[in-house]
């Protein structure tokens, strides 16, 4: 019998389970909401994007979608600042600061890429960026973009701010940047609307024509309807309708065809005008004479009146004063017509027949002599003899009115600079080419300043100066818009290629090649058309394997085209090139016995000799003769390619530039060390190293043949990282031993960057093993070479290597550190190497302790405690010396100060700009940020013999081969005189503690580690430490931040990268 009430008891007890469980369940969820809504996103970046949408403040897009405004930049000129929204029209999102603040906490505790994306995101899409944080969004972006696994959004973000800052700065290096980086993702991600719209826009304000009206195209087919495809259709009719206007003798109106087309104008006076003038006079046609005449006197009055070249109204005038004298009218009547006919063979190349015409003209009076003369000169350059053709052209930039001719001494600077280049003095051409364009700028003459600029940007790439090459061929394609079909436009591209590929920007590279086979195809030249398949072909061969089917296709086409192009010497050294690459696209057996065909390119090269071209000559020869076995031959080759890029180095009065061409060397240089050092030729190889460095020095103990030894008492341990080979010499007077090993170059490189890394963030376990795994690639397999402890040695290394501790690389099976060991000491080079600078106490000392800096500009920095500490036991070794800090460090301060001391010390933050390495600095007290590179440059500084900069940062190296030291004066680094070191330059008082990573940075670097910048007065000169900024290749590989090839001065401490800040 069931009890009473079991029936329902059951059901009752199930439905009150059921009805807690799905009670506790909603519990749960609504936690989970609630949890939800508290917490964290883990994504700082989709944080950004579930805000209200940023109106657009720029002409670029961002990865975050925008809300659509309309650009004050509608013409597409590269050199207009652009305005999109005005700062009343901003909306900040309550959010926004909580989301970024949370970015910014990640990011101080450990590497966060997500952060650093967003963080730059902040700067970019809600305020008008200011230029600090402009540069600092650019390094966080460079960083996401290599780190991030599905970088896309991080490129097209980039390229946003790419593009900003060269509108910003007028600067054409960041537009060839942007291109690249939006290109690469739209290679990631072709729907990309925003990808495809930075890509359009980069290629448009870089004076692209075929390739900008491609890529608008391109994006229209992704986003075809709104106000952004508005936009693009608007940009893409503004560069449909850049045609030319050339100057029409028939108009009525001749100021206004004059004003259209200034040097077409001028050309036609000249050209038909005074050419038909001198016709009719010769025949007797008094009539037709009168005529032309008088259209030569209204073209030229225009042209005067408009402030433009004046030699044609001045020529005429010449004419007027004959009248009435039929023998100096005659003269000058056939005077012109030789003109005009030379001018016509000097402009289709045939120089010889030119030369013979202009002679018949030299000797007339006025501008038409000058115009004969400038020309017969070039004619000269042409036929090889390149120091009479300077000498003439001198002259008669000496003797013309450049205020009045602006035209006829530009031209005859052009052709100056050209023969400068010739003699591989490509410093000093640049100076005639620049102001040769400023003098066509003046004549309004925008065909022959673009040719100009495009022969300006191939002496500055030669030199390495890529920031100027990317300005001047900018420069070059927007003045020559409109000639689609102009030779000029072609070689614009053709260094446009160059000057991308050197910097590592391979995708904008290929697209300049593409639109210059393009364009020269256009122009009929045959010759043109020709170069045009060889420079992509070059450029393919880069590519892998399908690179290299690419390039022989290319060649093939090439070696057609070529025989169908009249002879000249243009087609002579065209032809040369494509024989390169031909012989370079064969099998090795085949090359081998095929080298001899490179014997005719080199001695053609050697007469006169033209190293731009010779140089890569000789190292292909080299290779192929080392495939074939001549071993002599290839070692001659190599010698003397290494000797001309030594001559070439020493011939620059720049130091930037001449730091340049050090790293433009750096191919040809290692070729050489590793012929050498393959062969087991230690000192050969050493020799070699040195010779490449000599640009860095340009005494005669840098670049001269005695044996390399190391001081008595020293020992010298040399490095070079040679793509995936290290080679470590020693040397003990004149006993030069070399290890060669294989590492992973990439590795090495993470490693080195992994200590400094961790150093900064005082992660101990971090730091010692990065600094262990350092010490058993570099110091353990020579350590039994570098003689007992306390041994003073003599670290020389460049590129990647300078960014290496030295110091600190710890030997796990001793405990130790290098610098408990030996007395450290860097040199720039070896030869180079002068004695150590003394170190009396005496003199005037300015000692630079914890700027207050701006805490808002600079969030991640933090004030330097431990500085004014090291201050205090600097300054009391010095009779002399004052100490500023804090906020009386200001920069105007500081300067003041800098020109009545012998001795700075520095003791602060130095911040970077690895794009515009001129516009790092020191960093200081008040408004202005500190003293930049460029400025401290600028300062005189006669009187400061020793700088030690104690400071966070103050050295950034890549892979140049001047390292960290690059474009330096040669030096070494001696112990401070102060309390840390005895006199003796041995630290006798606080060598670094067993728990080293753990301790003060402040103290141990400032007293157990010589100063990085010492500069030594030569009799009674004082030169002061010169500021440098070297970067690797490569800007725009996957693989480094910091890469492309820059050059210039930098005030920055030598190989210890430990922040100063880990001792707050």
């Amino acid at each position: 019998m069931r009890p009473r009430g079991g029936l329902t008891a059951l059901p009752r007890f199930t439905i009150a389970l059921v009805v807690a469980v799905v009670g506790l369940v909603f519990l749960r969820r609504a936690q989970a909401r609630h949890a939800d809504a508290t917490a964290e996103p883990t994504s700082a970046v989709a944080a950004l994007r579930a805000l209200p949408a940023p109106r657009r403040l720029f002409a670029a897009r961002l990865s975050l979608p925008q809300s659509y405004a309309p650009c004050d930049d509608a013409d597409t000129s590269a050199s207009r600042r652009t305005t999109c929204a005005t700062p009343a029209a901003l909306e900040t999102p309550s959010q926004l600061a909580h989301v970024l603040a949370v970015a910014a906490a990640r990011g101080r505790t450990h590497v966060d890429v997500d952060a650093l994306h967003a963080l730059a995101l902040g700067d970019l899409a809600w305020a008008h960026p200011s230029p600090m944080a402009l540069d600092r969004s650019v390094a966080q972006l460079r960083t996401a973009a290599r780190l991030l696994p599905n970088a896309d959004a991080a490129l097209i973000d980039l390229s946003a701010a790419l593009l900003v800052r060269a509108d910003r700065r007028h600067d054409a290096r960041d537009l060839f940047d942007a291109a690249e980086q939006s290109a690469r993702a739209v290679s990631l991600d072709s729907t990309s609307a925003p990808a495809r719209f930075d890509l359009a826009l980069a290629l448009t304000r870089l004076g692209f024509g075929d390739a900008a009206e491609r890529a608008w195209r391109d994006f229209l087919a992704v986003e075809s309807t709104g106000p952004w495809a508005d936009e693009a259709r608007r940009r893409l009719a503004a560069i449909e309708g850049a045609g030319g206007t050339s100057f029409r003798a028939d108009d009525p109106d001749v100021a206004h065809a004059v004003r259209r087309d200034p040097q077409g104008a001028r050309l036609h006076g000249w050209d038909v005008a005074l050419r038909t003038w001198g016709d009719a006079m010769t025949r007797g046609d008094t009539a037709a004479a009168s005529r032309a005449l008088t259209s030569a006197r209204a073209i030229g009055r225009a042209l005067e009146s408009q402030g433009d070249d004046a030699t044609l109204i001045d020529a005429v005038r010449v004419i007027d004063a004959a009248a009435g004298d039929a023998a100096r009218t005659r003269a000058l009547a056939i005077a012109h017509r030789a003109y005009a006919d030379g001018y016509a063979d000097y402009a289709a190349t045939r120089h010889a027949a030119a030369a013979v015409s202009l002679r018949r003209a030299t000797d007339a009076p006025g501008p038409l002599g000058a115009w004969a003369r400038v020309f017969a000169a070039s004619t000269v350059l042409y036929a090889g003899d390149l120091p009479g053709a300077e000498r003439a052209l001198r002259r008669e930039i000496e003797r013309a009115d450049s205020a009045r001719h602006p035209a006829l001494v530009a031209r005859a600077r052009w052709s100056l600079g050209h023969a400068l280049i010739r003699l591989g003095r490509s410093d000093s051409a640049l100076r005639e080419l620049r102001a040769a364009a400023d003098g066509f700028a003046r004549a309004h003459e925008s065909e022959d300043l673009g040719a100009v600029q495009t022969l300006a940007a191939h002496a500055a790439y030669l030199l390495g100066d890529s920031r100027l090459t990317a300005s001047s061929v900018s420069g070059a394609l927007t003045a020559l818009r409109a000639g689609r079909r102009s030779g000029w436009r072609y070689n614009a591209l053709y260094m446009t290629a160059l000057a991308a590929e050197s910097d590592g920007l391979l995708g904008t590279a290929r697209i300049a090649a593409d639109e210059g086979v393009a364009v020269a195809a256009r122009t009929g030249n045959a010759a043109l058309a020709a170069e045009a398949l060889v420079v992509r072909a070059q450029l393919a061969m880069r590519a892998g394997a399908d690179g290299r089917a690419r390039a022989a296709a290319d060649a093939m086409r090439a070696r057609a085209t070529i025989a169908d192009a009249p002879a000249s010497s243009g087609r002579d050294w065209i032809a040369s090139e494509l024989s390169i690459v031909e012989l370079t696209l064969r099998p090795p057996e085949e090359r081998a016995r095929s080298f001899r065909v490179l014997d005719s390119v080199v001695a053609m090269y050697e007469r006169p000799v033209v190293p731009p071209r010779l140089i890569p000559a000789l190292l292909v020869r080299a290779d192929t003769r080392t495939e074939a076995g001549d071993a002599r031959g290839a070692a001659a080759d190599l010698d003397r390619a290494v000797a001309l890029l030594a001559r070439e180095q020493r011939a620059t009065d720049s130091l930037p530039l001449r730091a340049s061409l050090v790293d433009a060397a750096r191919g040809a240089v290692d070729r050489a060390v590793m012929y050498y050092a393959n062969r087991g030729d230690a000192a050969s190889s050493l020799r070699q190293l040195e010779t490449g460095r000599a640009g860095l020095e340009r005494s005669r103990v840098a670049t001269d043949a005695s044996p390399i030894h190391a001081r008595p008492g020293e020992t010298a341990l040399v490095y070079a990282l040679v793509g995936d080979t290290l080679l470590t010499w020693t040397v003990r007077g004149s006993d030069v031993r070399l290890k060669q090993a294989v590492v992973a170059h990439d590795a090495l490189v993470r490693t080195a960057e992994g200590a400094r890394a961790a150093l900064e963030l005082r992660t101990t376990d971090d730091a010692r093993v990065e600094l262990a795994r350092l010490y058993d690639w570099l110091a353990r397999p020579v350590r039994a070479q570098l003689g007992p402890d306390g041994t003073r040695l003599v670290l020389v290394a460049d590129g990647e290597l300078s960014a290496v501790p030295f110091a600190a690389l710890l030997d796990t099976a001793r405990g130790r550190y290098l610098v408990e060991d030996f007395v450290l000491r860097d040199a720039l080079t070896l030869r180079g190497d002068a004695p150590p600078t003394s170190r009396a106490a005496d003199g005037d000392a300015l000692v630079i302790a914890d700027p207050a800096f701006d805490r808002a500009a600079y969030p991640a920095l933090a004030p330097l405690t431990g500085a004014r500490v090291e201050a205090r036991t600097v300054s009391e070794r010095y009779a002399r010396a004052r100490v500023i800090g804090g906020a009386d460090a200001t920069p105007a301060a500081v300067s003041a100060a800098l020109r009545r001391v012998s001795v700075v010390h520095y003791a602060g933050h130095a911040v970077f700009d690895d794009d515009r390495p001129e516009r790092s600095m020191l960093l200081l007290a008040g408004p202005g940020g500190g003293l930049t590179a460029e400025r401290i440059a600028s300062l005189p500084l006669e009187r400061v013999r020793l700088v030690v900069l104690s400071a966070c940062e103050t050295l950034r190296s890549t892979g140049a081969r001047g390292g960290g030291s690059r474009g330096s004066p040669a030096h070494s680094s001696e112990p401070e005189p102060s309390a840390s070191w005895a006199r003796s330059g041995v630290s006798t008082t606080m060598r670094p503690p067993r728990s080293w990573p753990s301790s003060t940075a402040a103290t141990w670097r400032a007293e157990s580690r010589p100063p990085r910048c010492v500069v030594r007065s030569s009799r009674s000169s004082t030169r002061h430490v010169p500021l440098s900024a070297p970067r690797r290749r490569g800007r725009g590989s996957a693989t480094s931040a910091d890469d492309g090839r820059r050059a210039t001065l930098r005030l920055l401490d030598h190989r210890e990268r430990r922040c100063r800040s880990t001792s707050r």
